[in-house]
This record gives structure tokens, C-alpha cells and sequence, in this order.
């Protein structure tokens, strides 16, 4: 009765996944009619089910201000070239210093996907390099971008060794989306069997309904398609990566960097235990009146 988005949600998949359709059909449609940030549900269910009038759920991401589900509907449709220029066009216009490195191993898989190899090779080669701003979690993605370096390194048609996948372990032991994209790759260079089986593997990790992303979508389409030919695009080459150089840092700014930082931590911690002083006064009194 809320129409609460979580409770909506809840009630969808509980439905869907006990094989009632219609009623969770009804559920994501009341979700897209009133969250303009949820309009890609309908979609994705119908995606995933292969069921609905999927051409209304079209309509509703492309009428919506978020392109950057557009991406997946792009590569859905078999035009993976257009969802490479809209991702790229995105990232041009982020300070580098702030892109996760996941963001350029997508880029790649997405170039990969069109048979932009340049373009692909750019992306791979940013996310090797590295951001020191990320968050440690990240560095997973500068792994599988080095790994898949290695693979390219021995030609077009290597999919990753057992070693390699090994090296991967970790990532793919824990991290779906991260599993989407090293499954993509085989798949790309030619492994369907050993690509159905990193799939398996990844959607135990991110079912397919927590799967609600652009990466869970991807994953969604790319794993569909494992066996299929390649779609049959037109490349632009004039296509690279425009994005600003990461800025340099001395040790003045680095230092500037943790004092900024530190006046955060001490006015946190200041206020922390301001609170715990009225908190325990106020229990103190509490207890006194008690006792009178």
C-alpha cells in the first residue's frame, strides 16, 4: 500500500520467480510508472523472461534523461558500435583521476564487442595503468585488463589459459560483474564452452535478478549470445579516447591532501565524543531521579 520501491520490488521477484508472470509484470510496472530511476526494470524483466511487449519498455528508457542505459539496449539490438560511442562520449567527460577501472574494462568489452580493437586497446591500457583514487576492490579490474593484455598478446582468437584463469581466481570467486566481463572476453576469443561455464559462475554470484544494472544487463545479453555470430557493424576509426591526462602531485599537495583529511577525522571524532559526554550525563541523571 506504501508503493514503496523496495516492497514493490520484493513483491516482483517473489513472483517471478515462483513463475507467476503476469503478476510480476504488473509489480515492475508500477514500479516504472512511479520511479523515474527504475525505468529499465520492465525491460530487463522482459529481457530476462522473454516475455511482454518489450517495445513499450524500449520506448520508456529512450524517452528517460539516463543514457547511460541506453548502452545495453544498443548492444541488445545488435549496434554495439553505437553503445561504444554513448559509454565513450560518458567518459570523456569524467576527470580521469575519479573513472573506476572497472568503467575502462566495460569501455573495452564494449569496443571488443564492435571489433574496435583500437579503441578496446586504449581503454585496457587506462585501466592498467592504474587510478589512485580508486578503492583497493578495484584493482581486481587492473588485473583482468593486464590479463587480458596477455591474451590479446598472442593473437585475436586466445582466450584466457588455465594459468590466467587462475590468476583470476579471486575476482571471479567473488565478484559477478567482474565475472561478466572475463566470460565476454572468452567468449569474444573463442572459447563458447569455457564462456557458458564463467556465466554459470558469475550468475550464482549476481543472480540474474540482482542483476539490474547496466552490468547485469550486459552480462544478460552477452551470455544469450554465447555461440552466435558477431553482429555485423561499421567501425569508425577515428574514434579514441579524449580524456584529460591524470594531474601530477607533489609531495606538497599529497601532504595538503591528509591534513585536509585529518581536520575532517578530528572534527568527526570531536563530535563523537561530545555526544557520548551529553549521552552519558543524560543517563547519569536518568539514574538519579530514578533513585529519588
Amino acid at each position: 500500500q506504501s508503493w514503496a520501491c523496495w516492497a514493490m520490488k520484493c513483491a516482483a521477484e517473489c513472483h517471478e520467480k515462483l513463475g507467476h508472470f503476469a503478476e510480476a509484470e504488473e509489480w515492475w510496472k508500477n514500479i516504472v510508472e512511479r520511479y523515474d530511476d527504475q525505468k529499465y526494470q520492465l525491460y530487463f524483466f522482459y529481457l530476462r523472461t522473454g516475455r511482454g511487449d518489450v517495445a513499450r519498455a524500449r520506448e520508456l528508457i529512450e524517452k528517460g534523461d539516463d543514457h547511460h542505459l541506453l548502452i545495453p539496449l544498443r548492444v541488445k539490438e545488435g549496434h554495439p558500435e553505437q553503445a561504444v560511442v554513448i559509454y565513450k562520449n560518458m567518459l570523456d567527460n569524467i576527470r580521469q583521476d575519479t573513472v573506476y577501472l572497472a568503467s575502462w574494462v566495460m569501455l573495452a568489452a564494449l569496443a571488443d564487442d564492435a571489433g574496435h580493437t583500437s579503441l578496446r586497446n586504449e581503454a585496457l591500457q587506462l585501466a592498467v595503468q592504474g587510478n589512485p583514487g580508486v578503492s583497493p576492490e578495484q584493482h581486481r579490474y587492473q588485473l583482468l585488463a593486464k590479463t587480458m593484455q596477455g591474451a590479446l598478446a598472442r593473437g585475436e582468437q586466445s582466450p584466457f589459459t588455465a594459468e590466467e584463469l587462475k590468476w583470476l581466481g579471486p575476482g571471479l570467486a567473488h565478484d559477478g560483474e567482474f565475472g561478466f566481463y572475463a566470460a565476454h572476453f572468452v567468449r569474444l576469443h573463442g572459447d563458447a564452452n569455457k564462456a557458458k561455464e564463467l556465466f554459470a559462475q558469475a550468475f550464482t554470484l549476481t543472480p540474474p535478478l540482482q542483476a539490474s544494472g547496466v552490468d547485469g544487463m550486459l552480462g544478460t545479453i552477452w551470455s544469450q549470445a554465447v555461440g552466435q555470430p558477431r553482429a555485423s557493424v561499421q567501425i569508425d576509426s577515428t574514434l579514441h579516447l579524449n580524456v584529460p591526462p591524470l594531474p601530477e602531485q607533489s609531495d606538497g599537495d599529497l601532504l595538503q591532501f591528509i591534513s585536509d583529511r585529518a581536520e575532517l577525522f578530528y572534527a568527526a571524532a570531536g563530535l563523537s565524543l561530545l555526544l557520548l559526554v551529553i549521552r552519558l550525563r543524560s543517563m547519569r541523571s536518568h539514574q538519579q531521579k530514578s533513585a529519588a
